[in-house]
C-alpha cells in the first residue's frame, strides 16, 4: 500500500509542479527581430516524419507513457556519414544516412517488440564496428554490428535482465572504460519500481482532474555496472566497485573531471540527490554531497534527467550541468579542482521563463565554432492535461540555444522552432560540415532534426582511433592550442538523456588561421602530441 502522505505529495505536486504563463503576444513596441536562427528543422524532408510517438492517452496516461524515447548516432555501416537509430514502443529503427540531410529506414535486425528507451554506443569486442545497447521497460538488448547489420547477443553477454514480481525499468545508459583496460563497460540506469499493481494516476486539487503521478511514491531501482570481459561477455560488477547509487537515475555521463585519468560517473535521479562517483583504489566512492553536484545551491534534490560535460570556462576543467523539472534552475556546476565544483547555473543565464519547463535533453555544443561551448536544451512537460491542472502550462514546450562567452549563457531568440514533448537530444554533425547538428525526440509526433545553417568560425574535427586502448577512443582528451586560447576535449557518447552521440570530436577554433598544437591522451594514460591538422576538415587519428 502507498503511504497516505506520498498520495499527498503527488496531489501537490500535480498543481505546483508545473509551468508559468505564456509570455504576451508580440506588441508594436517590441524591439526588431532576432538575427536569423543558426539551425533549420528539416526532419520532414529528410525521411523522418514517418517515425511518430503519440504518448498521450487522455485518463489512461501513466508515468511510464512520460519517460520517452531515445536517439543514437553512429556510422553503422563505416561510410563516414553518421546514421541515426530511434526507439519507441515496439520500435528501433535504423536509419541509413545517405548523405546531404536524406535518410532511410533500413532493416538491421534490431528486435522490435518492448518498451525500448535510452541507446548507449560503444565497440564492446574492439572490431572497428559501433555496437548498441537498447535500454528499456523490462527488457534490454545488446547487438554486434556486423559490418551494418546487427546481431541480438543480450543472453550471451550476460545482459538480460533478471525477472522479478516488478519489471527492471531502464532509461538510458552508457559506455566507458571505466578501469581503463582497453574495454568499453557498460553503465545501465533504472528508474523505479512501477507496474499494474502500483498507482497509475494520481488526483490533483481540481475535482474530477487526475494527473500523472510524482515518482516520489514508487520506490526507486539502482543503477547497475558491467564490466567487459574482453569480449567475452559482462559481469556484474556495481557492488564490488562500490557504485551504490539512490537510485532513480535517468542520465549518466563520464568524464575525467578530476584529471587522474579515470573517467567519474555522473547520475542525474529523479527527485532524489544526484550521484558522483570518483575513482578510488580498484572501484568508486560517492562525493554527490561533498562535491556539491548532488542538489540545487540552496541543498534541494531536483528533479533530474539529462546532464553533460565540457569546459565552458576553458580553465581545463571540464564543468557539468544537469536537467531539471518544473521550478527549478537548469543546474550547471563549474569545476573547482579537486572535484569540488560551484552551482552557477543561475548567474549564468539558465533560469527566468525555461525555469517552469521541464527540460530532459540537454547538450553542450560549439554550434558558431567560436572556441565557446554552447548550450541546447529539449524540453516537455509530463502531464498530457498540463493546461487543466494549471492555467497556462502547456505540455508541449520549446527547444532552446543558449549561446556561451565563457562567462554565461544567453538565449538565441525568444524560442526556436515549433514547441513539442521533447525528450533524448543527440547531437552529430551528419554532413560533414564542420557545423554540429542534433536531433530531438518528442512524445507528440516525429522527432525533430536540426541541421546547422549558420555563420560559423573554423573548426578541426578528430576522428580517434585506439589500439591499445578501447577502439572508438572513449575516454580519450585532446588539448588545442591556439594562438588566443586553449580548448580541452574528451571523446564520449554518453550523456543527455535516453541518448548517445556522435564519437568524433568538432572542435570550433573561430578566426585563427591554424593551430599551434593538439595532444591527445589516450583512455590508457598513453599521452602524445600529434601534428597539428588541417583547419575545415575531418582528420583520422590512431594511436602508435
Amino acid at each position: 500500500m502507498i503511504p497516505w502522505y506520498r498520495l499527498l505529495f503527488a496531489c501537490l505536486f500535480a498543481l505546483v509542479g508545473c509551468g508559468a504563463p505564456a509570455p504576451p503576444a508580440p506588441g508594436a513596441d517590441d524591439p526588431a527581430p532576432e538575427e536569423p536562427l543558426p539551425f533549420q528543422e528539416v526532419a520532414a524532408r529528410a525521411g523522418l516524419s514517418g517515425f511518430r510517438v503519440i504518448a498521450a492517452r487522455g485518463e489512461q496516461t501513466n508515468l511510464l507513457d512520460t519517460v520517452g524515447c531515445g536517439a543514437a548516432v553512429l556510422d553503422a555501416d563505416g561510410d563516414r556519414l553518421v546514421d541515426l537509430v530511434l526507439t519507441g514502443p515496439d520500435r528501433v529503427t535504423l536509419f541509413r544516412n545517405r548523405g546531404n540531410f536524406q535518410f532511410e529506414a533500413v532493416e538491421a535486425g534490431f528486435r522490435q517488440p518492448g518498451r525500448w528507451a535510452g541507446l548507449a554506443v560503444g565497440d564492446v569486442n574492439n572490431d572497428g564496428c559501433p555496437d548498441l545497447f537498447v535500454n528499456g521497460y523490462g527488457s534490454a538488448a545488446l547487438y554486434l554490428n556486423e559490418g551494418g547489420r546487427y546481431r541480438e547477443v543480450t543472453d550471451a553477454q550476460g545482459l538480460t535482465p533478471p525477472v522479478g514480481k516488478t519489471p527492471l525499468w531502464g532509461t538510458s545508459a552508457g559506455f566507458a572504460d571505466l578501469d581503463r583496460d582497453g574495454w568499453v563497460d557498460l553503465v545501465v540506469c533504472r528508474y523505479v519500481d512501477f507496474g499494474a499493481d502500483q498507482p497509475q494516476r494520481c488526483p490533483t486539487m481540481h475535482p474530477g482532474v487526475t494527473a500523472v503521478c510524482s515518482p516520489e511514491i514508487y520506490s526507486p531501482q539502482r543503477p547497475r555496472v558491467f564490466r567487459n570481459l574482453q569480449g567475452r561477455g559482462f559481469q556484474d560488477v556495481t557492488d564490488a566497485w562500490g557504485v551504490r547509487a539512490h537510485g532513480a537515475a535517468r542520465g549518466v555521463a563520464f568524464q575525467d573531471a578530476d584529471g587522474d585519468g579515470f573517467p567519474e560517473i555522473a547520475f542525474a535521479n529523479d527527485r532524489l540527490p544526484h550521484d558522483f562517483f570518483v575513482r578510488q583504489g580498484a572501484g568508486y566512492v560517492e562525493r554527490g554531497a561533498e562535491s556539491a553536484t548532488g542538489y540545487d545551491r540552496e541543498g534541494r534534490v531536483h528533479g533530474g534527467a539529462g546532464l553533460d560535460w565540457a569546459d565552458v570556462d576553458r580553465d581545463g576543467r571540464p564543468d557539468l550541468t544537469v536537467m531539471t523539472s518544473a521550478g527549478e534552475d537548469r543546474s550547471l556546476y563549474r569545476n573547482l579542482g579537486g572535484n569540488l565544483f560551484e552551482e552557477v547555473g543561475w548567474r549564468w543565464g539558465l533560469t527566468g521563463e525555461m525555469r517552469m519547463e521541464v527540460t530532459f535533453g540537454g547538450r553542450f555544443l560549439d554550434y558558431d565554432n567560436d572556441g565557446w561551448s554552447d548550450l541546447v536544451l529539449a524540453s516537455g512537460h509530463i502531464q498530457e492535461n498540463a493546461e487543466r491542472v494549471r492555467p497556462g502550462d502547456s505540455y508541449e514546450q520549446p527547444v532552446r540555444l543558449f549561446r556561451s562567452n565563457g562567462f554565461s549563457l544567453t538565449p538565441v531568440g525568444p524560442e526556436m522552432w515549433p514547441r513539442a514533448v521533447g525528450r533524448a537530444l543527440a547531437t552529430a554533425d551528419f554532413d560533414n560540415d564542420g557545423g554540429m547538428d542534433f536531433v530531438v525526440t518528442t512524445l507528440s509526433g516525429p522527432p525533430l532534426l536540426f541541421r546547422n545553417v549558420g555563420p560559423r568560425g573554423n573548426w578541426i574535427g578528430l576522428h580517434l582511433e585506439g589500439t591499445r586502448a578501447n577502439r572508438m577512443a572513449i575516454g580519450a582528451r585532446v588539448m588545442v592550442r591556439t594562438p588566443d586560447h586553449v580548448r580541452v576535449a574528451e571523446v564520449q557518447t554518453a550523456g543527455s538523456y535516453m541518448a548517445a552521440h556522435d564519437s568524433r570530436l568538432l572542435i570550433g577554433v573561430g578566426r585563427v588561421g591554424a593551430v599551434e598544437s593538439v595532444t591527445v591522451r589516450w583512455s590508457g594514460g598513453k599521452e602524445v602530441v600529434i601534428p597539428a591538422p588541417a583547419l575545415n576538415t575531418w582528420t583520422r587519428v590512431r594511436e602508435q
